[in-house]
């Protein structure tokens, strides 16, 4: 649901896609936006809040993680 809100999904890392870690996900979506992505969505699952944190990766002009 968040990422067909954001835009379009492109690629799933391989801890998501085989359930190895569930705490967190990456993705590789494509969006109109230019400026990057710091956004929370709080869910309400099974009487429980939940919290969705979407935070950006990007890199450095020499390509490490910023």
């Amino acid at each position: 649901m968040i990422i067909a809100a954001m835009g379009d999904l492109v690629d799933v890392d391989d801890d998501v896609e085989e359930r190895r870690r569930l705490d967190r996900a990456r993705i590789l979506i494509r969006t109109p936006w230019r400026s990057s992505i710091h956004h929370s969505v709080a869910f309400l699952i099974g009487g429980e809040t939940h919290i969705v944190h979407m935070v950006e990766e990007t890199s450095s002009a020499e390509g490490t993680q910023v």
